[in-house]
């Protein structure tokens, strides 16, 4: 199974729904660890990293950041400090 190191703008991309660069190429990646052919280590400084940008985005309310945020820990990633 291959490996990739995720940083928090990929992730960030995943609760896009335009405008973003590569929005495309960080779907897929998605789709791959979902479908179990990719295997994603993040950060530990991740999560907060992804909760402050969902929260100082306008189109989040706290609730979506909080559901955002427990989608992503709900995914089993691997968490390196």
């Amino acid at each position: 199974m291959r490996r990739f190191v995720l940083d928090t703008s990929v992730i960030l991309k995943w609760f896009s729904e335009s405008g973003e660069n590569d929005l495309a190429r960080a779907l897929q990646l998605r789709q791959s660890m979902l479908e179990g052919t990719v295997f994603f280590v993040v950060p530990d400084l991740l999560f907060y990293e992804l909760a402050n940008a969902l929260r100082h985005n306008p189109n989040f309310s706290k609730k979506d950041v909080e559901q955002a945020l427990h989608s992503v820990f709900e995914m089993g990633l691997e968490v390196k400090a």
